[in-house]
């Protein structure tokens, strides 16, 4: 219960009164205090941090759900059940960060994983988690996961698994020690300099648009300028075609580093682009896109 009662007090954003979720806590003991009873073994265990997962899906009320939510992830990792595990800390993120219960669900679902089948889930689970922490270049985190998904993946005797999970390792590894010689400085908050480099970061070495345009948009450089434009909406085919033909422009100059993922931009464009081009620039697009890269392809 103290466990129960540390991990809703995490939870400060909604709802705001933790003292009002550690009473519901008690309270769902109470009304499954029979259902608790009787799960002695880890298949009942199991089922029981399932049903009380489907319960917290129904309940509209929001500390009740908070409350069931907390329970039943606490049976999930009891039992080595990570995918009901997950199901638990996805809906939980509704209240606020969940970072302390992935890291807490990777300590202990190690120890309560016994069949191949769990740990196969389990090193799945941690992949996942690694490749979250990788995205938001939170490495600490996913070097954890990483090491997670690869010890599990052993005990699994999964060599796929295995692979997989040294390969996100090396990748994890690789963008660590490029990230750590850029000096982003992210306290009190991200200035401005730092952000336009974090963004060239996400979106030049490692291909993540989606976390970095915005960021790259608040520099004062050239591909400041092009990231404020990309951001910009637009349907217009021309003005997408234009916008490829910007970051294809930018390529011939971008220096070594940087110059496939400015031509995976410019592809971006004008794929989105020609359907709705006509004639010449039809043609000319249909083109250029055959002469440039996808992403994954370098």
């Amino acid at each position: 219960m103290y466990a129960l009662l540390f991990v809703a007090a995490s939870f400060g954003a909604v709802p705001d009164d933790v003292v009002e979720v550690n009473i519901a806590i008690e309270l769902v003991h109470d009304v499954y205090s029979a259902d608790i009873k009787q799960a002695k073994s880890i298949p009942e265990t199991q089922a029981l941090a399932k049903r009380l997962l489907s319960e917290a899906r129904k309940t509209t009320e929001q500390v009740g759900r908070h409350a069931l939510l907390i329970v039943a992830h606490d049976f999930a990792i009891r039992s080595g059940a990570p995918e009901t595990c997950d199901g638990c800390i996805e809906d939980l993120a509704e209240f606020g960060s969940t970072l302390d219960l992935r890291l807490r669900s990777l300590s202990i679902l190690p120890e309560t994983c016994r069949t191949e089948s769990q740990h196969t889930a389990l090193a799945k689970l941690a992949q996942k988690y690694a490749i979250d922490g990788l995205a938001d270049d939170d490495y600490r985190t996913a070097t954890t996961a990483v090491e997670a998904a690869l010890e599990a993946a052993t005990n699994a005797k999964n060599l796929n698994l295995v692979k997989s999970s040294q390969a996100l390792a090396t990748t994890i590894d690789d963008y660590r020690k490029q990230y750590e010689t850029l000096d982003i400085k992210r306290w009190p908050e991200l200035d401005v300099k730092s952000a336009a480099k974090l963004g060239r970061f996400r979106c030049l070495t490692k291909g993540d648009w989606g976390n970095g345009i915005k960021l790259m948009a608040r520099g004062d450089d050239t591909y400041a300028a092009l990231a404020a434009r990309d951001i910009t909406p637009t349907e217009d085919p021309v003005e997408r075609m234009l916008r490829g033909n910007a970051w294809v422009k930018e390529a011939e100059h971008a220096e070594q580093q940087y110059r496939y993922q400015t031509r995976v931009r410019a592809a971006h464009w004008y794929k989105l682009a020609l359907p709705d081009l006509k004639d010449r620039d039809a043609v000319r697009i249909a083109e250029a896109i055959k002469q440039l890269p996808s992403p994954g392809e370098q």
